[in-house]
């Protein structure tokens, strides 16, 4: 938590007709930025979002230790799932 601070961003990618389209690229920025601090959990110090990140990770983490490889579903490796 704390003081928000600025972010300063570079766009090193040019759209197929050449130009740059500042507001998509400040619509996904902002939307990376958002944090959603609802829980179930009484006193939760994490957002939400990132608390469920971490969880998927540590998770994912033992499973591996635990039974090796994984292969995940054609369907969900072609689709942003995990947000």
């Amino acid at each position: 938590m704390g003081t928000p601070r600025p972010l300063d961003v570079s766009v090193n990618r040019i759209s197929a007709n050449g130009e740059l389209d500042m507001k998509f690229y400040a619509q996904h920025l902002l939307s990376l930025t958002r944090l959603n601090w609802a829980s179930t959990k009484d006193f939760c110090r994490e957002p939400i979002t990132l608390k469920f990140a971490s969880d998927i990770a540590y998770l994912m983490n033992v499973f591996l230790a635990s039974f090796g490889s994984f292969t995940l579903n054609s369907r969900l490796e072609r689709t942003p799932w995990f947000l």
